[in-house]
């Protein structure tokens, strides 16, 4: 388009990118295995106050890319939406993602909500091409965690 045409468009031209805000060490990890997510999530929600959704981004052959916070609630629930969940995935890109919250209670087992927000989060990874790898909960002050691929393998059956 010519260029004199964007200047004059009243709807101004954006671009995305992700910006790398600190080297985690996560680059060379490569995430086969719930045990090995639980690890970094624990990791990363160490001292957490309140329920946190992250989201890992992984490359096709599961290293990991990165880690974004998706949502930061209460101390017993933490808003998680698609449009949140996938977009940092779609920018990155990358080949799939693991979910991540926590549960401060120390009990990881999953609510009825996450089994639901699970299937919403599988149905839209399967929609827009980019695979729901597992959702974990895990539970730092008990060290447990719940792999809902493991424990709900039917959530999964769209992926």
């Amino acid at each position: 388009m010519d260029e004199l045409v964007w200047e004059r468009s009243p709807v101004p031209n954006l671009r995305c990118f992700v910006v790398r805000e600190a080297r985690a060490g996560l680059e060379d990890l490569q995430l086969t295995k719930p045990e090995d997510v639980a690890k970094v999530l624990c990791a990363f929600y160490h001292n957490a106050d309140r329920e946190i959704v992250t989201v890992l981004l992984l490359d096709r052959k599961h290293h990991a890319m990165g880690i974004n916070t998706v949502s930061v609630g209460t101390i017993d629930a933490a808003p998680m939406h698609p449009r949140e969940v996938f977009r940092p995935a779609m920018i990155a890109p990358c080949a799939t993602i693991v979910v991540g919250h926590n549960h401060l209670s120390g009990d990881p087992s999953p609510s009825v909500e996450d089994k639901a927000l699970t299937k919403r989060m599988v149905e839209v990874g399967a929609l827009v091409g980019i695979p729901v790898l597992d959702h974990l909960i895990v539970a730092c002050r008990t060290e447990s965690w719940c792999s809902l691929r493991n424990l709900h393998p039917e959530l999964f059956a769209n992926s």
